[in-house]
């Protein structure tokens, strides 16, 4: 009896438990918050899945969020009238150097067209001295290379070598070679008084070309004996050879005095005298 009753209020409780189980309330009359083990696995699950989505959507919001920081870019119109600047100061400076040769090249133009008296420089000096020691040979009779490239293309030498190779023989190339150094001669005349006229304004370079001339002159018959004389042994070559000296000593006094001329005016046009 006393089983029966035992088993009967163990059967009462659990009915009882079960029952407040199922009804899903507490004591207080709430809602039970008890979870089933697979219900919270479900849970933790959706968390799981959903987690990344919400990272996802942060980081396309950070970036929005950057781009949205990024500062603007500059409008079109400063960054074309940056090279408009730098192609207007080329230009410019392009206009500027053109100018700069023009006027050069003006300037040029000018001082080609000036007298005499104005291109001459303070510094001249009257300087006949002469280079040629063998007359025999002579091609250049001054230490200015720039004049003896100018002189080199005298017309009295072009008619030289033209007429003398017409010569049939040795006497008549003796008399060609005289008659050239006639016409030397003569040159010397002219251009001595050519030179002579500009440097009535410079009484010192006019004093020391008259003495030059003087000595010069004094010189010729000498220096024409000693050619002959080292000749006399030598026979008609001999002869020939002499001629051509005493030919190259007037045309290195000619030579000599343009040089002067071209010192004075800064250039020299040949033709004027005959050359």
């Amino acid at each position: 009896m006393k089983i029966a009753k035992k088993l009967t209020f163990v059967i009462l409780a659990a009915f009882i438990s079960a029952s407040s189980l199922m009804t899903g309330c507490n004591e207080t009359g709430e809602e039970s918050s008890y979870v089933s083990p697979e219900s919270k696995v479900v849970s933790q699950t959706e968390k799981s899945t959903e987690e990344p989505e919400s990272a996802v959507i942060s980081e396309s919001s950070a970036e929005s969020v950057v781009e949205n920081s990024e500062p603007k870019e500059e409008s079109s119109e400063p960054e074309n009238s940056q090279p408009d600047e730098e192609s207007s100061e080329i230009e410019s400076s392009e206009e500027i150097q053109e100018s700069e040769n023009s006027e050069e090249s003006s300037e040029a133009e000018n001082s080609d067209e000036k007298s005499a008296a104005e291109m001459s420089t303070d510094g001249y000096q009257f300087d006949d001295e002469q280079i040629v020691k063998d007359y025999h040979n002579a091609t250049e009779f001054t230490n200015n290379e720039e004049f003896n490239k100018i002189f080199s293309g005298n017309a009295i030498d072009a008619e030289y070598k033209k007429e003398l190779i017409t010569a049939q023989s040795g006497n008549q190339m003796r008399s060609i070679t005289v008659s050239y150094t006639t016409k030397w001669m003569d040159l010397v005349s002219v251009v001595y008084k050519s030179l002579e006229d500009l440097l009535q304004d410079r009484p010192e370079e006019y004093e020391k070309l008259l003495t030059s001339q003087d000595e010069w002159i004094n010189s010729v018959g000498t220096v024409e004996s000693s050619f002959y004389a080292e000749a006399s042994d030598a026979g008609t070559e001999g002869l020939l050879a002499a001629d051509a000296a005493i030919m190259n000593y007037f045309k290195g006094r000619a030579s000599v005095l343009l040089e002067q001329i071209y010192e004075l005016n800064g250039s020299i046009q040949l033709s004027d005298y005959g050359l």
